[in-house]
């Protein structure tokens, strides 16, 4: 499975320049342009890995992954080759611009693959969630720069969990626990209370995940299962879990994978008729109470397959990738500038020299707008994590990017306090080791081994990306 997907993202192969190899050998690369907009100056750099001096090695097709960014842009998040691994897999890493990459090590295992991998990371950038190989099988984790790297264990006894993303603070963190060859279940995590199993939609059997949640905690997506089918849903305590629906045309499929810091914009994915010489199209969405799920299109060029990842503050500008003749390609969404291909606004309005890179995915966005993660593949076909820095369009307001009173970003990039969480009222970053047991046998969960790629198939190893595209 890693290895198809990774053949996908891969461009032909082609010498980089004598610079550009120096360049990446001491950990990034990164291009600028003179033009200025709102302060904000474009820009696009990329992280390498955790090997030493960053340099990639003669025949690799795999250096790093973004997967998720603090509000302001200022932390980021991912997974990376490394050194530390016994095994030479993947291992998480936190990285800001004054430290660097930081490996966040692992959870423990006594035989078979070690990994750990980031999948995303509160909004405050203190708390990182991921999962990683430990002695019950894939665990999900967060991170503090205190605790260290502490497992949240499972819902029940022989399962395995993945945190997928955190509240503002840290205090509550969302994922998915469950077996890979039965079911799984949604969670929400807080440090009094543990894990706590979030059910399904009505209708079919459970399998459900919670993908992303709003800055104060009180709003959290991902995907269930209804009567109709996989079904993208929006829970609140006081609602519970509802279906958001699907797109129309095409068979009944739908995932959120995001959602705005202020909860009212939800963003993924689902099954249209956007490509009248296929049957059914994925196609990028976004959802809002007022209009319902509403279908962004896709890039031109390629097969119809889009996917929407996430959202800044309040939604004005949404992140994913879409497909071209090149394969999978990141865009930036916004109502005045419409879906745009990274590259091509990078390239074309701000001069930035990226010959034979291609920007594959997006991940993750500032609550501003301004910053963008995600992957990139170079022009020796190697897959890394870039960030890129965006002035907004003309037509997007200040207003619709969030503002320092309700946990969305302010309009200059920086973070906001946020609103009080729901769950562990506010608290700063969490702590302990929510419920499940130590029993279930150990299974591998690395890069490597056919039991990573089953489990990769099944959505309960890796990042959030692989398990979009293991479909």
């Amino acid at each position: 499975m890693i290895k198809f997907i990774k053949k996908e993202l891969k461009l032909h192969a082609k010498r980089i320049p004598n610079a550009v190899v120096a360049t990446l050998a001491i950990g990034f690369i990164r291009c600028a342009s003179s033009a200025i907009a709102g302060d904000v100056e474009a820009s696009f750099e990329t992280l390498t890995n955790l090997l030493p001096g960053g340099e990639i090695s003669s025949g690799a097709t795999f250096a790093s992954d973004a997967n998720g960014m603090s509000s302001d842009g200022m932390v980021v998040v991912g997974h990376a080759a490394s050194e530390n691994s016994p095994t030479l897999d993947e291992e998480a890493f936190r990285w800001t611009s004054s430290d660097g990459m930081t490996p966040l090590g692992f959870l423990g295992r006594t035989s078979g693959t070690t990994a750990s991998f980031s999948n995303g990371v509160s909004g405050d950038g203190t708390l990182v969630v991921g999962n990683a190989t430990s002695s019950i099988g894939t665990q999900g984790f967060y991170w503090t720069q205190s605790d260290g790297i502490v497992g949240l264990g499972v819902l029940n006894i022989g399962e395995q969990s993945v945190a997928l993303d955190a509240s503002y603070r840290g205090a509550v963190v969302v994922g998915e626990s469950g077996f890979a060859f039965s079911t799984a279940q949604a969670f929400r995590w807080t440090q009094s209370g543990g894990l706590e199993g979030l059910g399904d939609l009505d209708g079919g059997a459970t399998a459900s995940r919670a993908e992303a949640i709003s800055a104060d905690g009180s709003v959290i997506v991902g995907r269930g299962t209804s009567a109709e089918g996989e079904e993208a849903f929006r829970w609140t305590a006081t609602d519970g879990m509802v279906g958001l629906g699907d797109l129309p045309g095409g068979e009944y499929e739908s995932i959120a994978h995001g959602v705005s810091d202020d909860g009212t914009v939800v963003v993924g994915d689902g099954q249209s008729e956007g490509d009248p010489a296929e049957e059914s199209s994925r196609e990028a969405f976004m959802w809002t109470e007022d209009e319902g799920m509403v279908g962004l299109g896709d890039l031109e060029g390629g097969s119809y397959n889009s996917v929407a990842n996430a959202a800044s503050a309040h939604g004005a500008v949404i992140v994913g990738r879409g497909t071209t003749e090149e394969g999978f390609t990141a865009f930036r969404y916004t109502d005045a500038d419409g879906m745009r291909s990274i590259k091509d606004i990078l390239v074309n309005d701000y001069g930035i020299d990226l010959t034979d890179w291609r920007i594959a995915i997006a991940e993750d966005v500032s609550g501003d707008g301004r910053i963008i993660v995600g992957s990139a593949v170079n022009p020796d076909g190697v897959e890394v994590a870039f960030i890129a820095t965006i002035p907004l369009p003309e037509g997007v307001s200040e207003e619709a990017l969030g503002d320092v009173d309700d946990g969305g970003a302010s309009s200059n990039g920086g973070s906001g306090s946020g609103n009080s969480e729901s769950g562990d009222n506010g608290a700063n970053d969490s702590g302990g080791n929510g419920g499940g047991s130590s029993n279930p046998a150990p299974m591998g969960c690395g890069v490597a081994t056919l039991t990573s790629m089953m489990l990769i198939s099944f959505g309960l190893c890796g990042t959030k990306k692989y398990r979009r595209f293991a479909r």
